[in-house]
């Protein structure tokens, strides 16, 4: 087991879409598109998360617009 988080999910990735392509039905590379997209709009949700509960003031407020629109990407991701 390798400590290295952004190869693991690169490979992840890789693996994830080459079993797509080579279904046999012809969305199965779509739906993996918007699976793996889904999944970086959830990260920058837990990211945008943790800046908003670590900012005070003006760039707390600023944290917080940035979290909502976040909010609603992920929720647009969901819905596809």
């Amino acid at each position: 087991m390798s400590g290295d988080g952004s190869r693991n999910g690169i490979l992840q990735t890789v693996d994830l879409l080459s079993k797509s392509f080579e279904a046999d039905k012809p969305l199965e590379p779509v739906q993996a598109i918007r699976k793996i997209r889904h999944e970086q709009n959830k990260n920058q949700l837990f990211l945008a998360q943790k800046n908003a509960g670590l900012k005070s003031g003006s760039r707390g407020f600023q944290a917080r617009k940035d979290l909502k629109s976040t909010e609603a990407k992920v929720e647009s991701s969901l819905a596809q």
